[in-house]
């Protein structure tokens, strides 16, 4: 059977090929204190892994009136590592507009505006202008929300660009029709002050790796834009001690490894990742086991803490009183022992097994290689209300 096992740790890797460890990027070490309305939406996002990264900056921002000039109020706004998110009590009570670039922690050359609260004002009544500091190359536009925008239920949202410029300064600013500007027809309102973000470069990983974990990498991975991150170190064929063609290759935030079964019948998915819930609740390494071919009752990791020698990370999930199913969620480690330690660090592989009837053997999936993967945690816990 042939078993991909994707190992994706949001963290730093440690490197079989390399002593070095890659920087961190996905966690959050920072004094600002979010607002409710944008911290709330920032979470659900996903806190320090969602598009927005992390907080950067908070400040209050006057809304202007629009014929007179007067002040309306004020909007709490807070910038991010790539983007911004403005509070829009006029779009809905706990209203908030967000522009940012790319679609996950790593970067790409698209731009994104998205808008939500409870009530708020319908997308088909919703205008999105939006322009640049270099108007002759780009110049102002306007597209109509109901007809662009793409309903999440809480938010709406729209690709706006899709070859951000380095360096040029995008803005974005929500109206609606309304009697606060009368002139011309028909009559509007903003819905929000206008927000800007300055396109930043792209990530772009400057080595693929090869043979099947590559193949996954790409396919299924979306590549750079993955969790993985890019390749760290060159790809290992045939690795010693297992069945010819058996690979591996490390990545910034974790490892794919594949290894063929004896009986050559399958594959087996495992993919694995770091999640830290905000304010350090509930940390651990979930494991998520996908048969490409059997259905399995019993779910097995062999593993090694090297913070903790005495921590019991390994598992054997036994779910032969249900029906065996293909795919599984289990998790690494128990959260109690991490909690206070700076720095995190386990050795794992794992397998999946098919329990034998009556005086029959059990089928099982075969060890993949062991990869250790390392995460030095910040002192720091992420922001919250």
């Amino acid at each position: 059977m042939k078993a991909f096992v994707a190992l994706a740790l949001l963290a730093s890797s440690q490197v079989a090929q390399t002593s070095s460890m890659p920087p961190v990027h996905d966690e959050c070490v920072t004094t600002v204190k979010l607002p409710a309305t944008i911290g709330n939406i920032w979470r659900k996002w996903g806190a320090e892994r969602s598009p927005l990264g992390c907080p950067r900056g908070r400040e209050l921002v006057q809304r202007k009136r629009e014929q007179s000039g007067g002040v309306d109020g004020v909007s709490e706004q807070v910038t991010f590592d790539f983007g911004v998110v403005i509070e829009a009590p006029r779009l809905a009570p706990g209203g908030w507009v967000a522009l940012y670039q790319g679609n996950s922690v790593h970067l790409n050359d698209s731009m994104y505006v998205a808008w939500g609260g409870s009530g708020r004002v319908a997308d088909g009544a919703v205008t999105v202008g939006w322009w640049t500091d270099k108007p002759k190359q780009e110049p102002f536009r306007e597209l109509a929300g109901g007809k662009f925008a793409k309903n999440e239920n809480a938010w709406s949202w729209i690709n706006l660009h899709n070859n951000l410029q380095q360096g040029t300064k995008y803005s974005v600013q929500l109206k609606t029709s309304g009697t606060c500007v009368t002139a011309g027809t028909p009559g509007y309102c903003y819905l929000a002050p206008p927000i800007s973000i300055t396109a930043q470069q792209t990530r772009e990983c400057k080595s693929v790796p090869i043979d099947r974990v590559g193949k996954y990498w790409r396919e299924e991975m979306k590549r750079d834009t993955s969790v993985l991150g890019c390749p760290v170190g060159v790809s290992g064929i045939n690795v010693p001690g297992y069945p010819a063609g058996t690979s591996r290759q490390h990545f910034e935030y974790g490892a794919v490894t594949y290894r063929p079964d004896n009986d050559g019948a399958g594959a087996l998915a495992v993919t694995s990742w770091w999640e830290r819930r905000t304010k350090g609740k509930n940390p651990g390494v979930f494991v998520s086991f996908e048969s490409t071919y059997r259905r399995y009752d019993v779910w097995q990791i062999e593993c090694t803490a090297h913070h903790n020698p005495a921590e019991r990370c390994g598992q054997d999930d036994d779910e032969s009183l249900l029906k065996p199913t293909a795919s599984i969620v289990t998790v690494l480690g128990d959260p109690k022992a991490l909690k206070g330690r700076q720095s995190v660090g386990y050795t794992f592989q794992g397998q999946a097994c098919k329990k034998g009837g009556f005086l029959a053997s059990s089928k099982c999936s075969g060890w993949g290689p062991p990869v250790t993967l390392r995460w030095p945690r910040p002192a720091d816990v992420a922001p919250g209300d």
